[in-house]
């Protein structure tokens, strides 16, 4: 598991990142120093101002800082961040969920409302179509929210229930055409109910023996 930070101002400010491996026995001012001897007030001076810091880390037990600012508030004023957590299966998974979590910040920041944006959901078509082996259905959406797929018969019966399965982004889900008990189900219409969060879609699909 691959995990991976970024911080979203809401307007120009300058964003600072330091990547700090932790066991560094370096000493200001060179600006590789660890923290296994304490986080001290000057290092973090240093993190929080530095634009030049190192931007990479070693292999090893790591640290991610992010700072915004300075920024000049008057009375009353306020300014709002969004900080971005994100993982993923390796580090392109990671890279493309992380991005995709930044524009739904972005959209929270920009609607000036703190509240749930609308999510990216969207379920492609059954293929193959008819099919006999696996049918598979492309799905996009929220990185952070697991998918579900239910299988019904044309009587309305529960076929075939899947566990919680995170996707990323842009993924597949998959059926084979058996039941929960990992038997074979005869040839026919089955209905595939795909969800995410609130948002569920079904799809028709035909299995052919």
């Amino acid at each position: 598991m691959t995990v991976t930070t970024t911080l979203v101002a809401a307007g120009l400010e300058p964003t600072h990142f330091r990547a700090i491996d932790n066991p560094s026995e370096e000493e200001l001012p060179d600006s590789n120093w660890g923290i296994y001897d304490g986080f001290w007030p000057e290092e973090k001076w240093d993190a929080l101002t530095d634009r030049e810091g190192p931007q990479e880390a070693a292999d090893t037990d790591i640290s991610q800082f992010w700072a915004a600012g300075p920024v000049s508030l008057a009375a009353g004023d306020s300014v709002r961040f969004v900080l971005v957590l994100s993982a993923g299966q390796g580090v392109d998974q990671a890279a493309a969920n992380v991005l995709v979590a930044a524009q739904l910040a972005e959209q929270v920041l920009a609607e000036q409302v703190w509240g749930p944006p609308e999510l990216p959901f969207q379920v492609g078509l059954p293929a193959p179509n008819p099919w006999n082996e696996r049918v598979r259905i492309p799905v996009f959406g929220n990185p952070l929210v697991p998918w579900h797929l239910l299988v019904y018969d044309l009587r309305g019966r529960l076929v075939y229930r899947s566990g919680p399965t995170l996707q990323g982004a842009e993924g597949l889900l998959t059926w084979d055409g058996c039941d929960q008990r990992g038997a074979g189900v005869a040839s026919g219409l089955y209905l595939l109910r795909l969800g995410q969060g609130d948002h569920v879609v079904t799809r028709k699909s035909v299995l052919v023996r």
